[in-house]
């Protein structure tokens, strides 16, 4: 909405008021009794916040999840307007489109020293807590920094986990 202030002659753009409240303040000169309402603005075409989403940015986010990439990565290489938020939605919506598939549920694997492993064998071998471990490989860490990188002492303690904690070299 642009207003008009009289004591001054100058206009300036006003938001509507959603509480129906209708003080309004001249930028310039702070009054407040001599704002009138001039004018609404109105726009031809609504306003879009997003950008669509092209082929290309879609066959990159299916194929980076497919070879589990993160989406940190993924969203650094579709450029900076695209977040891993934004990436983790749009694999939503493509699943539900039917483009996308979910997996099945099978562990993945991940290679470290020569073997493979899954989340919860490398955890029992290192001491380190499953979720930890792939919450560290899903933030983009490699499995040997996952693996290496201490733990937190943050006052819980699962004997489970740690009681077997070996040295890696």
């Amino acid at each position: 909405m642009i207003s008009y202030c009289l004591a001054c002659d100058e206009e300036f753009l006003t938001a509507n008021n959603k509480t129906g409240k209708k003080f309004r303040f001249c930028p310039f000169c702070g009054d407040d009794v001599d704002v009138k309402h001039d004018r609404v603005i109105t726009l031809d075409k609504p306003l879009h916040r997003h950008r669509a989403w092209t082929k290309e940015e879609d066959q990159t986010l299916i194929y980076g999840r497919k070879n589990n990439v993160p989406y940190k990565e993924i969203s650094e290489s579709l450029g900076e307007h695209r977040t891993p938020k934004a990436c983790r939605e749009r694999i939503v919506v493509l699943r539900k489109e039917g483009v996308f598939e979910k997996s099945k549920g099978r562990s993945s694997f991940y290679e470290y020293k020569g073997k493979r492993y899954t989340i919860k064998e490398l955890s029992e071998i290192y001491g380190v807590h499953p979720t930890t471990l792939y919450k560290r490989i899903y933030d983009g860490m490699s499995v040997d920094e996952a693996v290496k990188k201490p733990i937190k002492k943050t006052g819980r303690y699962n004997p489970k986990y740690y009681k077997n904690r070996r040295v890696v070299k």
